[in-house]
């Protein structure tokens, strides 16, 4: 194959990722459904019949769920059974220990309570489990993926979309999990990934990284 073949190839494979999947999906809102979740969840998942790895989003700082629809529908038209919990609004929360601990519970709740809800023929793939989080919520799945909270689960794969931590590097949110040093993370060889746009104030964003130079303003990773 010659390198423009190949250059044509990779570039149809990647934008392949924007295109809809061929599964139709199907949005349940779980809430008082028993096994009751500890907060109200937003499932995404295939119709089809069959078996599939989960994902847990979780949102970022003053939003909603339901906000992250289109993502969700996406990923589930691609083969992914996807849950978005709906934590509680605290615009004066110092703090991510809440929803780090809700996380966890969302979590434990999966084995009992997922395959519930899910359409008929569908079943959760729980050994293949990611765990993802935008903007604060990227510092929650973050800190529940170090340990500050513990899960009868394991997490197979690790996302953080445009990660935030808090508002500076002397601010942080607890629990503080960004040292600055080389060996930034333990996380037992799991993959990660972090991804971002960069596009928010500077103002929002954690001045140094781990990844950054020295005194660039960018997100906290």
């Amino acid at each position: 194959m010659s390198p423009e073949e190949t250059e044509v190839m990779t570039t149809t494979t990647a934008a392949a990722v924007f295109q809809s999947g061929k599964l139709a999906v199907e949005v349940i809102e779980v809430d008082h459904e028993e096994p009751r979740p500890p907060i109200p969840i937003m499932v995404v998942a295939p119709k089809d019949a069959g078996t599939y790895p989960v994902a847990m989003l979780l949102h970022g700082f003053f939003l909603r769920n339901c906000f992250y629809r289109g993502l969700l529908t996406h990923l589930a038209s691609h083969g992914f059974i996807m849950v978005a919990p709906q934590f509680h609004v605290n615009l004066i929360s110092t703090s991510d220990t809440d929803d780090i601990g809700a996380a966890a519970k969302v979590t434990d709740w999966l084995p009992g309570g997922l395959p519930s809800v899910l359409p008929a023929g569908v079943e959760p793939d729980l050994a293949k489990l990611a765990l993802a989080g935008h903007s604060r919520g990227g510092h929650t799945a973050f800190s529940l993926a170090l340990g500050h909270a513990t899960t009868k689960l394991t997490f197979s794969a690790l996302v953080g979309l445009d990660p935030v931590a808090g508002r500076s590097k002397s601010s942080q949110l607890q629990p503080k999990i960004l040292t600055y040093e080389a060996a930034l993370m333990e996380l037992g060889g799991m993959p990660v990934m972090v991804g971002g746009q960069e596009l928010l104030q500077p103002a929002v964003r954690a001045q140094g990284s781990s990844t950054a130079s020295a005194g660039r303003r960018a997100t906290s990773w």
